[in-house]
């Protein structure tokens, strides 16, 4: 029986897309980089991770790239965001049914606190983890963390989430892990092939749909 559904934030729970792209977008054009490719790829990886692995920087200006993106991110595009359609619906369900829900993200845990005050999220949910500030923590110690602080074991916790990143760490948990293909990462089930999911939803709708039966 599941007790705790945990979501990750980018591109799961919420449309952040517009905020992150122009942040990044500031930092390309501030470090005279190339933005001419499609800057959706930075979401959801550590951001560092991105700038070294899309943009080709070292870790030098890699941290350097992360520190103007974090700057800007929270002092001027985080709330540049939107709730994806029905999951707000989606949370007051799975209270009525007693299971907890909670957030695990690779976002700063920081802005991630303000982001879902800012819309009126915090109190639709039980337990909030993100990355800490010094980026020690893996997804998986994100994950582990939320199940602790919820007293709930591997067998009752289940992973939504919408990129490799969340599918590897729910595996590594290990915990039950359901992909969507409307955020930034997967966009089709071949995508997810190689991760073991326990069912691929393409919008929140059908998130809903299967989260109501959740056993």
């Amino acid at each position: 029986m599941k007790k705790l559904v945990l979501f990750d934030l980018d591109g799961t729970l919420m449309d952040t897309s517009r905020g992150i792209i122009k942040s990044i977008e500031y930092v390309l054009n501030e470090m005279r980089l190339d933005n001419s490719s499609d800057l959706r790829k930075y979401i959801g990886p550590p951001v560092e991770y991105s700038f070294k692995t899309y943009a080709g920087l070292d870790d030098e200006n890699a941290k350097k790239a992360a520190a103007i993106f974090r700057r800007v991110y929270t002092e001027i595009f985080l709330y540049e965001a939107e709730i994806y359609p029905g999951i707000e619906d989606l949370l007051c369900m799975l209270h009525c049914h007693n299971i907890k829900c909670g957030i695990a993200t690779f976002k700063r845990e920081s802005y991630t606190l303000k982001l879902l005050d800012h819309f009126g999220l915090i109190g639709k949910l039980d337990v909030i983890h993100g990355s800490d500030e010094l980026g020690e923590l893996t997804k998986t110690d994100i994950i582990r963390l939320c199940m602790n602080d919820m007293n709930c074991a591997e067998s009752e916790t289940i992973m939504i989430g919408d990129t490799v990143h969340d599918a590897s760490a729910a595996q590594k948990a290990p915990v039950d892990f359901v992909a969507v293909t409307y955020g930034f990462g997967f966009k089709t089930e071949s995508d997810t092939e190689e991760y073991s999911c326990v069912k691929i939803c393409g919008t929140p709708k059908k998130l809903s749909g299967y989260l109501t039966n959740l056993k």
